[in-house]
């Protein structure tokens, strides 16, 4: 899902889908990956700032830590995250991975 109508710009454009999944569909110079790599979830740490980016200003906090709900990444679960990765590598297109 491209975000253009909330984030655009001439230069750049912004997508929240899975990885996986969007990388058959763009392609570019540089990747640049910063996935997951253990099995603490990204959701507990950013979950404010993905409230703040989604302008979602119905969102109750519940619980002690008023935590959105969130998906458990591949990447997170040692079964899936090798070939998850892998996957990511095998569909890339670009000139320079990081």
């Amino acid at each position: 899902m491209l975000l253009k109508e909330q984030n655009y710009h001439p230069d750049y454009q912004i997508f929240n889908e899975d990885s996986n999944e969007l990388i058959t569909q763009v392609k570019g110079d540089i990747l640049y990956l910063d996935p997951p790599y253990n099995g603490r979830e990204y959701g507990s740490y950013y979950h404010l700032l993905n409230t703040i980016a989604l302008y979602d200003i119905d969102f109750e906090p519940k619980g002690k830590k008023g935590l959105r709900p969130y998906n458990t990444s591949k990447f997170c679960l040692r079964s899936e995250a090798e070939n998850v990765m892998f996957d990511l590598y095998k569909n890339a297109i670009f000139s320079i991975f990081s």
